[in-house]
């Protein structure tokens, strides 16, 4: 190494820009961010639990209760949950939005 300083300098570079490379979709993957209005059943589903309560947080927030009644986020989460449950039974899960699930626009 110590004769070859610039080859050793090359492979380092290249080392850590091949580790990079790998690791960066980790952080930068679309299931660590906040889910939107517009994501799939397949994505709530596939959503941490912090995702999931966040969202329904955000849901109440932005659109209030549900015809239902259901005026908090845990009743949001489940009427969500069980609207993209129908959802996946008609084979619709990747397509259906979460706010269409919610509103029964299968």
């Amino acid at each position: 190494m110590s004769r070859h300083k610039g080859a050793s300098a090359g492979a380092i570079a290249l080392l850590f820009v091949l580790v990079a490379v790998t690791v960066a979709p980790a952080f930068l993957s679309s299931t660590g961010g906040a889910l939107r209005d517009s994501a799939s059943c397949s994505e709530w589903s596939s959503a941490s639990q912090a995702q999931q309560n966040t969202y329904s947080h955000l849901y109440l927030n932005e659109y209030g209760a549900l015809p239902s009644g259901a005026r908090d986020a845990n009743s949001i989460k489940s009427a969500i949950n069980n609207a993209c449950i129908h959802a996946a039974y008609l084979g619709e899960a990747d397509d259906v939005s979460v706010v269409a699930a919610i509103k029964h626009q299968y």
